[in-house]
């Protein structure tokens, strides 16, 4: 290896470093937007979920537990309790489901 070549390696690296500093920290606040905007959408398919769905009053409502990725990084499940109704019509009841 000739000194040139070392030089234009070392300075092509130290170019590399300097853009990573860079962008690492635009990377950084990329991430943190992107999955506040993940769990605002998580949050409110919950939400569409556990709602009060519009039934007949006639109609039977079930208690039904409901499973979701706890906020714990270790990838349990926390279940959250909702009524939902319960058509009589068979047909129905697989749809809602």
């Amino acid at each position: 290896m000739n000194s040139r070549w070392k030089a234009w390696l070392i300075g092509g690296l130290a170019g590399a470093v300097i853009v990573a500093a860079i962008y690492f920290p635009t990377l950084r606040s990329r991430l943190q937007k992107a999955s506040k905007v993940q769990q605002q959408s998580e949050e409110q398919a919950r939400r569409e979920l556990t709602q009060a769905l519009s039934a007949n009053p006639g109609e039977p409502r079930v208690k039904v537990k409901l499973f979701w990725a706890s906020d714990a990084e270790d990838g349990t499940l926390s279940a959250v309790t909702a009524e939902l109704p319960l058509s009589s019509d068979p047909v129905l009841r697989a749809n809602k489901f």
